[in-house]
């Protein structure tokens, strides 16, 4: 008489692309744990209320098939005013550079579109400023004096390409001469960004030295969908703007 042995407490494959499912919790969404694929890997990403942080109230895990965390990003969500605002994105160093940090960015405009929140707002440390911009948040400074100071830093960088130095210079010259006034944020923010975009492959030598206020809005969002939708897609997760 042969016996066989089956293994009834193997887990079943994740199966791709991975459907989101969400779960509510003081009357936010949040991501059930789901498998996600990133750098040829399965990674498995899930959301949830933040309890032992005061300032938020969420936070997003990234973990391997172990439920080792690997990446958080730690957000407040809010409805007066309606913003998602992020604090620390985080991924351990030897995981650094296989797209994590993308998914988290993801599941935050996921988390944004479930809980139709308008806004996502953060400030950026210097050397992530190029990441946020990749991912179609835009500065959003509304102090003059981050104003200036965002306009010396780059009308002073020796090693930027083309004309963005000498485009700063002109505006610092024109308020000089002129006095302040608030048609200046716009086009600074503007500028600003062009200027991380175009430097983001030597941001070693020219990046901007101070807290950068950034957003990302509802409309921009939209605007961007197809963007987003590509890289919902290259992470075999089931979700489209």
């Amino acid at each position: 008489v042969r016996f066989y042995m089956f293994n009834i407490f193997r887990k079943p494959q994740p199966q791709f692309p991975s459907k989101l499912e969400f779960y509510t919790y003081n009357n936010w969404k949040f991501i059930k744990r789901t498998p996600v694929k990133s750098a040829g890997k399965t990674f498995f990403l899930h959301s949830m209320h933040d309890e032992k942080d005061t300032m938020t109230n969420g936070i997003t895990i990234i973990t391997d098939k172990h439920y080792n965390p690997i990446g958080t990003h730690d957000y407040l969500m809010s409805n007066m005013p309606s913003l998602l605002d992020g604090y620390e994105m985080d991924v351990i160093k030897k995981k650094q550079n296989m797209g994590l940090g993308e998914l988290l960015r993801l599941a935050s405009i996921i988390e944004m579109k479930e809980n139709g929140i308008e806004k996502i707002v953060m400030e950026s440390v210097p050397s992530a400023m190029p990441f946020h911009i990749k991912y179609k948040l835009a500065p959003n400074i509304t102090e003059p004096k981050d104003l200036l100071k965002a306009l010396k830093k780059i009308s002073s960088s020796t090693h930027s390409v083309g004309t963005f130095p000498k485009e700063a210079k002109n505006i610092l010259d024109d308020i000089a001469k002129n006095g302040f006034s608030l048609k200046y944020f716009k086009e600074v923010n503007s500028l600003i960004a062009k200027y991380i975009r175009g430097n983001a492959g030597r941001w070693a030598e020219t990046k901007i030295n101070m807290q950068m206020p950034m957003c990302l809005t509802k409309s921009d969002v939209k605007k961007y969908a197809s963007f987003y939708n590509k890289l919902f897609k290259k992470h075999e997760i089931d979700y489209r703007i």
